[in-house]
């Protein structure tokens, strides 16, 4: 048998379907492409192989082995692989013995870095270095899976490679394009004649070539990541030496590939990182300077008469500070530092309350639309979940512009099986089982491949006035939960984004089932521990004038310093849970140790749920988010005093 690459049939599935033989693979089965086209692909087939082989190419995808019929009289083993393209059915077909059992799936490769494109080109010379007369190219898939772009070719006309940047692969295009396709090595002898070539042989007469042989440049996984070629200016058939070293060539510069690709991504890991904590930060701090703003408005508003013309002023002082925290929790999602308390949440009779308020704040030109199945709880943050529902509305909303549109939500029970999730492509954390997946599809314009693979890239917006937040928090918020957020668009087609989350039972409350406060008043002595001293003071004011006793600690040493001396006559801990010296978890940790049954309320402007996990089962009451309601504030600390 002849040296690989030169043992392809590649032929269509129709009736007498256009078939392309490559020399050695002719030479054995003793027939030319012109000939095997005159048949069916099925009556060359032995009949005990016709049927398996015949159900794949009626499925339109697969792979088998089957004999073909050969001119002498045998039959040749051939490893057959079955793909639909654009409707077609394209059937490939090697010796078995020379198929390698190598993935076909596709990979991404980046060709971004100029330091890449030095390096693909310093590869590509000596390739040619060592094959005197030829020439070399490297080709890369993009980030879209389905063409190749330019990695290299410095001894190509520069117009050769402009006419073959963005050639979508497939299972006859050129050398590249279709071993990129079918990862598989593919030697075209003579572009000229070959049908591989058909569209392309203008692009080789730019390029004054003749012959390319080709092999698919791999990842370590064996996932493509391009190809790999060598032309001749002549018709020509490599001999097996120059098939072996494109080979360990094209394995070198996968190798390279690959390593720039892990590199790039620890590289944007670590700047999302590093936003992530200065996100945090920021709203961390933010959100203490709101408590202040909203606790002093509150108190402000508290001590006007009725009627006061100044209490609608504050009030909108206060509604501003409410929305600013809304800002802050965007940035939290995205840091993923913000609490997650997870409760049975109902996803349909929450979209129905969201689309009221959502369908008043859309434009009229864009109609919301519903479509959700049954009753699917989840196990989220309400709070969280709904704010991922809101963004997603409001981004498909906007996408629509001034147009008229539509925007459907639609909510499906899923039951995804082993295979199911293989062929999703789900992480290793999804196992098979009950899920909802919530679409959230519009009309709009739709989105090319270099905004999908941006989309969640924190402040990054196509929208003139837009913050770039929204999404990132959605993305954050999912990642969170260990839920899957995907998106798929086009442009002038539209974008669809879909969550898939594991599904729960949610029981049947009627109501509020939790505690309010029924107005009377508590007496109580209450230590609050805040190193804010804005936050210090206003709490203790709202407290003081709710009738407490408050005692004030800036800090975790001076905490546990008079909840020593007085831990009999404190009912309750309000405990901010980052500080200097000691943090909030070792306060609560110490003044646990000196009285047990005492109530803590843990504060804080965003609580990471590692820390929150570990205060499971150690008796914490309760939790604040900051900026919190003096309100909201008041009734946990009667409940925890009550309790107590």
């Amino acid at each position: 048998m002849s040296h690989r690459g030169n043992d392809l049939l590649v032929r269509t599935s129709a009736q007498n379907g256009v078939a392309r033989v490559s020399r050695g693979l002719g030479a054995a089965l003793g027939y030319d492409g012109a000939e095997l086209a005159t048949r069916c692909l099925l009556d060359w087939i032995h009949p005990d192989d016709r049927a398996t082989l015949a159900s794949l190419v009626t499925a339109g995808t697969g792979s088998t082995e089957a004999r073909h019929a050969s001119r002498g009289g045998e039959w040749l083993s051939i490893h057959w692989t079955v793909r639909t393209e654009r409707g077609e059915v394209y059937v490939i077909g090697r010796p078995a013995d020379t198929v390698r059992a190598v993935p076909s799936c596709v990979g991404f490769a980046s060709t971004n870095e100029t330091a890449m494109n030095r390096m693909l080109s310093g590869m590509a010379l000596i390739v040619e270095a060592k094959n005197p007369g030829k020439r070399c190219s490297i080709l890369l898939v993009d980030r879209e899976r389905n063409c190749v772009t330019v990695g290299a070719g410095p001894s190509l006309p520069a117009e050769y490679n402009a006419a073959v940047e963005g050639l979508k692969i497939g299972p006859m295009v050129g050398s590249c394009g279709t071993a990129a396709y079918w990862n598989v090595p593919v030697v075209v002898e003579d572009i000229a004649r070959d049908p591989l070539w058909s569209d392309l042989r203008y692009a080789a007469e730019i390029a004054g070539v003749a012959a390319c042989w080709s092999h698919p440049v791999r990842a370590t996984n064996g996932e493509v990541l391009g190809a790999m070629a060598l032309y001749d200016a002549e018709p020509s058939a490599p001999e097996q030496y120059q098939m072996d070293g494109l080979e360990i060539a094209a394995h070198m510069v996968g190798l390279a590939v690959e390593r720039e690709q892990l590199q790039f991504q620890l590289q944007q890991a670590a700047k999302l990182e590093a936003l992530g904590v200065l996100a945090g930060g920021v709203a961390h701090d933010f959100n203490n300077l709101l408590g202040v703003v909203l606790g002093n408005a509150e108190l402000a508003i508290s001590s006007l008469p009725p009627h006061s013309s100044v209490t609608e002023m504050l009030e909108d002082i206060a509604e501003a500070a409410d929305s600013a925290t809304g800002l802050c929790n965007q940035m939290l999602a995205f840091a993923g530092r913000n609490a997650v308390s997870a409760e049975p949440v109902e996803c349909n009779a929450m979209i129905r309350d969201l689309s009221k308020l959502m369908q008043v704040s859309l434009s009229k030109k864009a109609a919301l639309r519903l479509e959700l199945a049954g009753n699917l709880g989840v196990t989220a943050d309400r709070s969280q979940l709904r704010q991922v529902f809101m963004n997603l509305i409001t981004n498909a909303a906007e996408s629509i512009g001034n147009f008229e549109g539509e925007v459907v939500v639609k909510t499906e029970a899923l039951r995804l099986t082993a295979e199911d999730i293989t062929n999703r492509r789900l992480p290793e954390r999804f196992q098979p089982g009950e899920f909802v997946e919530v679409s959230v599809r519009d009309s709009g314009c739709g989105m090319d491949a270099a905004t999908r693979a941006r989309v969640f890239d924190p402040f990054f917006t196509t929208k003139l006035d837009g913050r770039g937040l929204g999404l990132a928090a959605v993305k954050g918020i999912a990642d969170a939960h260990g839920w899957m957020l995907q998106v798929n668009s086009s442009p002038g087609t539209g974008s669809t984004f879909t969550l898939l989350m594991p599904r729960a039972d949610v029981p049947y409350t009627c109501g509020d089932e939790g505690h309010r406060d029924d107005g009377a008043e508590v007496v109580a002595r209450v230590l609050v521990v805040d190193d804010e001293p804005g936050v210090l003071s206003i709490v203790t004011k709202f407290l003081e004038r709710a009738g407490m006793d408050v005692l004030q600690a800036t800090n975790g040493v001076e905490a546990i310093e008079i909840f020593r001396d007085l831990h009999d006559s404190i009912d309750c801990v309000v405990l901010d849970l980052n500080m200097p010296k000691l943090d909030g978890e070792e306060v609560f940790r110490e003044l646990k140790a000196i009285r047990e049954d005492v109530p803590v309320l843990l504060s804080s402007g965003f609580a990471e749920q590692e820390v929150l996990d570990r205060f499971r089962g150690a008796g914490l009451f309760g939790v604040v988010q900051k900026p919190v309601r003096m309100a909201t504030l008041l009734e946990k600390v009667k409940l925890a005093v009550r309790r107590g």
